[in-house]
């Protein structure tokens, strides 16, 4: 199996199969094993998460965890208007930083140009950086800019640079970006 991204589910071919055909991990598998592995066990300081999205529910668990890890995580928008809204209590309040501003204001469907700025800024000192989740509703023109500029950030000047999830990797994809983390 080299489906990492879905491991986790409880599809036929994952559950199923293996009870009557042998199977084991791929290389695919094995390489993002050995990425997280760097990552959750000697990551190289200051390290700066990234995490954007909308699905709350599966990225608290993530924001928590992985604030115990980086030195800073960055919320996008949407998360960051939830847990604001919802008044959710975070372990690690101290080191996560919320966005100052968003596009369209009022609706924040992407990070403004005021967050865009000091997320880079806070990317370009990282060596170690781990992104999940999109910052701005990449899919609609316009909302993709911020998690574009973060990424060039990234590029410039990390060490290790770790993405995950669907629609960041989808949003990568479309801007051939993919390639640049390890």
């Amino acid at each position: 199996s080299d489906a990492f991204g879905v491991l986790h589910r409880e599809h036929a071919s994952l559950v199923g199969v293996p009870k009557i055909l042998p199977s084991f991990g791929g290389l695919l598998l094995k390489k993002e094993i050995e990425g997280l592995q760097k990552l959750l066990e000697n990551p190289l300081h200051p390290m700066i998460a990234v995490v954007g999205g909308r699905k709350i529910e599966s990225k608290l668990p993530v924001i928590d965890r992985i604030a115990g890890l980086a030195d800073e995580v960055l919320l996008g928008n949407l998360l960051a208007n939830e847990i604001t809204s919802k008044k959710i209590s975070l372990e690690r309040k101290e080191k996560i930083v919320f966005p100052s501003d968003g596009i369209p204001p009022g609706k924040e469907y992407d990070i403004g140009p005021e967050t865009q700025k000091l997320y880079q800024e806070k990317v370009r000192g990282a060596k170690t950086v781990f992104w999940s989740g999109p910052l701005g509703k990449y899919e609609e023109v316009g909302y993709a800019e911020g998690s574009k500029i973060v990424a060039e950030a990234i590029f410039e000047d990390t060490s290790y640079a770790v993405a995950g999830g669907g629609n960041l990797l989808d949003f990568l994809g479309r801007y051939n970006l993919r390639h640049k983390f390890d």
